[in-house]
């Protein structure tokens, strides 16, 4: 299972648990994780509204971008997708620093297609119809 402040690896997915969302960054080596934020020099403070509609790559410490805030490694959907490679996904995740990306939502897709190859949405919808009788 996971541990809050587990030590992450290189690719790794990280969840940062903050006040009102959660956000997302991608560990890349010696505490530096790259992650999208909005646009300007936020330095990790990410208690405003997210909800912005451009936002930038960045590459930061990671307890700048935690900010004091609680966050664990989670790679939860590695029981459905083979990660690729480690050195593809930081090469890809590096080649993105300084875009304008119009992902949204707490960097969840940018982070998930740099670690599957698949922008995964974390949206559940509920089932159509109803169940069926057993």
């Amino acid at each position: 299972m996971w541990q809050l402040c587990e030590e992450p690896k290189p690719g790794d997915l990280i969840e940062i648990f903050c006040k009102d969302y959660t956000h997302w960054a991608i560990y890349e080596r010696n505490s530096y994780v790259i992650c999208v934020t909005p646009p300007g020099d936020n330095q990790g403070r990410f208690n405003f509204p997210f909800w912005s509609s451009k936002e930038v790559v960045k590459r930061e410490l990671l307890k700048t971008v935690a900010a004091g805030c609680l966050y664990r490694v989670n790679n939860f959907l590695d029981h459905m997708c083979s990660p690729l490679p480690v050195d593809r996904i930081l090469s890809h995740a590096k080649e993105k620093i300084g875009a304008d990306m119009k992902y949204r939502g707490g960097g969840w897709q940018f982070v998930s297609h740099l670690r599957y190859g698949v922008a995964f949405t974390k949206q559940v919808r509920p089932p159509l119809g109803r169940p069926l009788a057993s």
